[in-house]
């Protein structure tokens, strides 16, 4: 049953009949289908770490170099010799030993992890976060990746952690998306099936209750099923402290049991930048 105006005057009305938990059915619902309104998702190609309220959304970029001839410090060793590990040799060869060839100060454009290029979406996505996103890692995490039949390659990964899809710029302003998103206080997080998005829940219980309308007062009745404001007349209950009025979305929850039923309304809300 939603509260409506009707409610706070606790006219004579002929109510339709309430089922009990309408709130709890409506919000179960939304849950189990990952339905949850202004949801934050990852975007699709991005990995996914959802734990303890907190959802991260983040990609593998791979860079990789090339195998070159000469080493800085061995200007001389200009020819490359690619049989196991590739080496560099001296221009003029001889009794003097191969050095380790060297690694190409510039890295091609990244890949995206698994696959043979980035994808369209995660360039957006990358672009979004800033331009050192697609920039490599420190030298240093490069590694040697040795091809037996050819050129030897040098290997570095980087993770990046971007906002969520969609997610509003002005939510972000400040923040950093390596430390995810979370509910804002007051709210409790909710998936559903949906393990890559985050939704937040916030669930509200009011006491019913009645109140005069023209100096004429009414009572509550508890009874088993929906409770009743009795006075001259009889009417439904509303939320205690409420007045009707657009956006006030509750729903009875009635005891069959003849408990004092409560007011319950769910709302959401987006998660948060941290």
């Amino acid at each position: 049953m939603k509260f409506s105006s009707i409610a706070i005057a606790c006219l004579t009305l002929a109510g339709a009949a309430v089922s009990t938990s309408a709130w709890a059915d409506k919000a179960s619902l939304l849950r189990a289908t990952g339905n949850v309104p202004e949801r934050a998702e990852c975007p699709a190609n991005t990995e996914v770490n959802r734990s303890g309220g907190v959802l991260k959304c983040s990609v593998t970029l791979v860079f990789e170099r090339g195998s070159i001839c000469p080493p800085a410090n061995k200007p001389n060793y200009v020819t490359i010799q690619m049989a196991g590990a590739d080496k560099c040799l001296p221009a003029v060869t001889g009794d003097v030993v191969s050095v380790p060839s060297a690694m190409n100060p510039v890295a091609g454009p990244p890949k995206l992890k698994g696959q043979s290029g980035l994808p369209g979406d995660i360039m957006g996505y990358l672009t979004a976060v800033g331009p050192a996103a697609l920039l490599g890692p420190d030298e240093g995490r490069y590694q040697r990746v040795v091809n037996p039949g050819g050129a030897d390659k040098f290997v570095a990964e980087k993770i990046v952690h971007l906002w969520p899809a969609s997610y509003p710029v002005h939510y972000t302003l400040g923040k950093n998306p390596a430390n995810g998103v979370s509910c804002p206080n007051g709210y409790n997080d909710v998936t559903g099936r949906s393990q890559d998005s985050l939704g937040c829940e916030r669930i509200e219980k009011k006491r019913p209750m009645c109140q005069n309308v023209n100096g004429i007062g009414w009572r509550l009745e508890v009874k088993r099923g929906e409770d009743r404001c009795q006075g001259p007349t009889e009417g439904p209950t509303k939320p205690e402290g409420e007045h009707a009025g657009p956006g006030n979305d509750w729903d009875l929850d009635t005891d069959a049991v003849g408990n004092e039923d409560r007011w319950v309304r769910v709302s959401y809300t987006r998660p948060v930048g941290r």
